[in-house]
């Protein structure tokens, strides 16, 4: 069965929702800058590779990602692009409610940014009471995952998300750009436009790391992880 909804005709849709599926991968992230090893779209390409794999997974549609979203400190760096919030939070809300139009119950929102969840939490909120929707930021979710593999946790920019695009897409992957001098250690108590670091770390964690099996690795254990956790979601949704 095709999976991407915009390879689909409308009859080939009409017969398959909701009839063989009733469930949708909404991919969100943003442009903007990610360290000198990794694409401007590290938040987009990521996502949109787990809701194709997942919906294979899970037996579900997999919608064309929505590849704007909230860019706030590293905005002023080259290729950063940002909707206002109010935008953000209108589009989502609106693609959500038209899945449920046509047919779809559950919505799975694979979110590859950070500045995109506060907004995301507050559409959820209101889409909610009318469709099963949940939005997932897929590096907190599988931290352990990150701290299994390379014994330190991710950062932006680091080595869960460049080990994500490594693994599949490894022609967008240029560790001869990256230098240390792009990391920067976030700290509480501070807060700069644009941020010191296109690499952000947490705790002096999450430098990246170019090495094409880990990242295999690592993207084969997030998927699991991700099938296992929504597989009980689905489960606890069933039960409502």
């Amino acid at each position: 069965m095709k999976r991407k909804i915009e390879e689909l005709s409308y009859k080939e849709f009409k017969a398959i929702v909701p009839e063989k599926t009733d469930l949708v991968f909404l991919p969100v992230g943003t442009l903007e800058a990610h360290g000198g090893g990794a694409p401007l779209g590290t938040d987009i390409i990521i996502p949109f590779d787990l809701a194709c794999e997942l919906a294979e997974r899970l037996n579900g549609l997999v919608a064309p990602p929505v590849p704007y979203g909230l860019t706030h400190s590293l905005y002023p760096y080259p290729g950063s692009l940002s909707l206002s919030e109010d935008t953000f939070r209108k589009l989502i809300k609106d693609i959500i409610l038209g899945f449920k139009k046509n047919g779809i119950k559950r919505v799975v929102i694979l979110n590859g940014h950070g500045g995109n969840t506060r907004a995301l939490t507050g559409v959820l909120q209101e889409a909610g009471r009318e469709i099963n929707v949940i939005s997932i930021d897929w590096w907190i979710l599988v931290k352990d995952v990150t701290r299994e593999v390379f014994g330190e946790g991710g950062g932006h920019a680091g080595c869960d998300e460049v080990s994500m695009v490594y693994a599949t897409r490894e022609d967008l992957i240029n560790p001869e750009l990256f230098e240390p001098g792009d990391e920067f250690e976030y700290r509480q108590g501070f807060y700069a436009v644009p941020f010191p670091g296109s690499v952000i770390l947490y705790g002096g964690e999450g430098s990246p790391v170019f090495d094409r099996e880990k990242a295999r690795e690592y993207r084969e254990r997030v998927l699991d992880y991700l099938e296992q956790f929504l597989r009980k979601v689905f489960e606890g949704w069933g039960r409502v």
